[in-house]
């Protein structure tokens, strides 16, 4: 089967994400309503820090956006005819091409950590329960790091799918869906057990807060699956999933994860 182009990946990639970013342009704003006005409402209090977090994954959001458009205008405007647009594409040297692969892990990262934060929580901040994520959260870090920082090493023309980058990045997809299915889990089973208690003394059910849970977990872990078998398969197809994915990272987080 032939693969789709990668001029054609890249326009699709970034009309799909600019779609999903209207998706979570409505979310930022009900979470900034809950976080601030509704919060100092009930609570006397702004909720800062998750007000912050919110505003923070907005920014890295929009800024991913913004270079993605950057890097299509560069492409198709600035280098026609020459050197022209599939060369400039696959030069992982140009810098929007690292800084939005930067851009992303920065999110996954935030992401992660947002989950790993709400899991120690939820575990009446037990430290010991969150150790394998922090671990995995590390493994993420060092691959995101190095995976950007090859991209300028690399020959101009070899791509993103380059052999000395495979490992590393597929190491990243790897760590992240693991850090999300992991702690996910361990949410899951400490709202659970705590639904086994609440119902005892006839109280409300903790059932729908589990389905929330699980539906966002499972959503991102699929679509990092999906986008780490798009990637061994080495086909532009992955640049359309990884432009999606990155909403889909922060919409289940605002508001609900937080």
């Amino acid at each position: 089967m032939a693969d789709i182009g990668l001029d054609t990946a890249t326009i699709v990639a970034l009309w799909c994400e600019a779609l999903l970013f209207g998706v979570f342009l409505v979310l930022f704003a009900v979470s900034v309503y809950i976080l601030w006005p509704l919060s100092l409402r009930t609570t006397g209090r702004v909720n800062g820090p998750l007000l912050a977090t919110s505003v923070s994954l907005f920014l890295l959001l929009a800024s991913h956006a913004a270079v993605c458009l950057r890097r299509v205008l560069q492409a198709f405007v600035d280098n026609e005819p020459t050197p022209g647009a599939l060369e400039f594409l696959s030069d992982t040297r140009q810098w929007t091409e690292p800084v939005t692969d930067l851009i992303y892990g920065l999110v996954t990262l935030l992401g992660d950590g947002i989950l790993i934060y709400r899991c120690y929580v939820v575990w009446a901040r037990k430290g010991w329960t969150i150790i394998p994520s922090v671990i995995l959260w590390i493994g993420t870090v060092v691959t995101c790091i190095r995976s950007v920082v090859m991209q300028f090493e690399l020959q101009g023309g070899e791509g993103i799918f380059a052999s000395q980058l495979n490992g590393w990045i597929e190491a990243f997809f790897a760590c992240t869906m693991a850090t999300n299915g992991l702690t996910t889990a361990l949410i899951v089973l400490r709202i659970w057990r705590s639904n086994i208690d609440v119902r005892k003394f006839g109280h409300s059910n903790l059932g729908p807060v589990i389905a929330i849970v699980l539906e966002s977990g499972a959503l991102y872990s699929i679509t990092v699956f999906i986008l780490l078998m798009l990637y061994v398969a080495q086909t532009n197809a992955q640049y359309i999933v990884l432009a999606m994915e990155i909403p889909i990272i922060v919409c289940p987080i605002i508001p609900y994860r937080c």
